[in-house]
């Protein structure tokens, strides 16, 4: 019976529990794998006749920067247009990134528009993101990684993303 017993605390004292995990922010808004528990930053900006919210959840690894932000609109632009939107987006992404654009898909994923892009970042490194329409939030879900090493969780990172109504 001792020896069972220093079996099972052995294997239990060498088990690895997974430090990814499905990720929620407060308002339950969305959801989405992280291969770690995120940092969050935010900001605010109140400019009439439109106010910002920005959020950034994201986790940096040594060989690679996983990230999901979103911009929240209020009162959402009743003329804005989904389109106008994502390319807004993918242009502020490649300044802040200094990237130069590697390919651009314009799709609807889960029923939101959506564009898909990949650039090279002025440091060489690759980013790989997904931007998702959500009126009145714009969500940019982003990998960072070296042009020559995909990170293995990055397709289960995009795959996981999903918007909870």
């Amino acid at each position: 019976m001792k020896r069972v017993i220093w079996v099972l605390v052995f294997l239990c004292g060498c088990s690895s529990t997974p430090s990814d995990a499905r990720f929620s922010p407060p308002d339950k808004s969305f959801k989405i794998y992280f291969p770690a528990k995120p940092a969050h930053e935010s900001t605010k900006t109140d400019s009439s006749p439109v106010r910002t919210e920005s959020h950034s959840f994201f986790v940096r690894r040594s060989d690679a920067q996983f990230m999901l932000n979103y911009l929240e609109l209020i009162p959402a632009p009743g003329d804005l247009k989904a389109t106008d939107a994502l390319e807004a987006t993918l242009a502020a992404a490649m300044q802040k990134n200094q990237g130069v654009g590697l390919t651009k898909q314009s799709s609807i994923i889960g029923g939101y528009p959506t564009m898909t892009v990949q650039m090279r970042c002025r440091n060489g490194a690759v980013l790989d993101g997904r931007f998702i329409y959500v009126s009145p939030r714009i969500y940019q879900v982003m990998v960072i990684h070296p042009a020559d090493k995909e990170p293995a969780e990055m397709k289960r990172f995009f795959e996981s993303f999903a918007v909870n109504e």
